[in-house]
């Protein structure tokens, strides 16, 4: 998991500069067992790249669509709300996970992430899980990218 938080930050910084993101790694592989200071650096470098306001308005060109940085940042957002929920998931504990975060983070990735063309080499993301509209809001961010939401702490 570290791998891909470290390789999801190098992504991150790639938007700015108009990197080809199909050309990067999903995972960086090499880390362990100095993940803890590459995760660090990664991120010392993602705050760097975006302290620059007008970021958040630039046009960026994602896999799977062209988006303002704003939105292409609350999507990469997203994705940090989801992995959490997955290491939960994964070691038994239950996270208190803002209401509000989550339910911006719903909003975002169904706006900005499509359901069509999953399971294919251009979308690295399951396709999306049926849930209820009064489910919680983490299950359906975590269903909205293919997760089964059925743990809960």
């Amino acid at each position: 998991m570290a791998g891909h938080l470290v390789a999801v930050a190098d992504r991150i910084v790639g938007l700015v500069g108009g990197a080809d993101l199909d050309a990067m790694a999903l995972v960086r592989d090499g880390i362990a067992p100095e993940w803890e200071s590459a995760l660090t650096s990664s991120i010392q470098q993602v705050r760097a790249a975006w302290a620059p306001e007008e970021v958040l308005t630039q046009m960026m060109t994602t896999p799977w669509a062209s988006l303002p940085g704003a939105v292409a940042a609350s999507i990469y957002s997203a994705e940090l709300l989801v992995h959490t929920w997955d290491l939960a998931a994964s070691i038994g504990v239950g996270p208190e996970f803002n209401e509000a975060d989550v339910a911006d983070a719903v909003t975002t990735l169904r706006f900005g992430l499509p359901a069509d063309g999953r399971g294919d080499d251009d979308m690295p993301f399951d396709p999306v899980v049926p849930t209820a509209d009064d489910a919680p809001h983490i299950h359906q961010l975590v269903a909205w990218v293919g997760r089964q939401p059925t743990w809960t702490a």
